[in-house]
């Protein structure tokens, strides 16, 4: 007798009597459409599952609102200034926007830092708004903290870098305006990023 095929399962059902068994039902072995039913299936799932895995080794990465970072935005510690009343410093940053737009807002984390290397100050300083295309000088009294004590300033941080109804603008491009930021300077103190 003749098995019956079942090749939707991949077995044989063999009737009572013949000589593989009494109504035996044996999985296929040696079967040419099974073989080719298997290797069909790996490639497909191989096929699909390829570009799948590229996709999972590629990290995103961010980008720009604008598409590119630009230009270095120069930013230069110009002098301190001895003040008498109160006692303490007056600090003088010449700001540069070399962008075609201006920023609406642009505040800085500024850390200084005593000729002894020890943390003195931490300032949060608003330079905005920074007009298109133009320099401008900012400039901030620190009280109670003389001039020829302060040994380096730190640009620690972008806290906001906001186009035109922006805000103060995503996390990315707070990143991007510090890394555009071009620190200088003329005083005794250097100014750095």
């Amino acid at each position: 007798m003749l098995a019956a095929e079942s090749r939707a399962t991949g077995y044989l059902a063999y009737p009572r009597g013949d000589k593989q068994g009494d109504g035996a039902v044996r999985r296929w072995r040696n079967s040419g459409v099974t073989k080719l039913g298997r290797g069909a299936a790996l490639i497909a799932a191989f096929a699909f599952i390829m570009p799948l895995a590229g996709l999972a080794q590629t990290p995103p990465q961010p980008v720009p609102a604008s598409g590119v970072a630009g230009p270095p935005i120069p930013l230069e510690l110009n002098k301190l200034e001895p003040v008498s009343q109160p006692a303490g410093c007056r600090v003088y940053l010449l700001t540069n926007n070399p962008d075609g737009e201006p920023f609406e807002q642009f505040r800085l984390d500024l850390i200084l830092f005593g000729t002894d290397g020890v943390i003195a100050r931490r300032v949060a300083l608003d330079l905005g708004p920074l007009p298109a295309k133009k320099q401008a000088v900012r400039l901030f009294d620190l009280q109670g903290l003389p001039c020829d004590e302060i040994g380096k300033v730190l640009i620690n941080d972008v806290i906001a870098c906001g186009r035109s109804g922006n805000g103060s603008g995503t996390e990315a491009e707070r990143g991007m305006c510090l890394d555009r930021l071009a620190p200088t300077s003329r005083a005794k103190a250097p100014l750095t990023k």
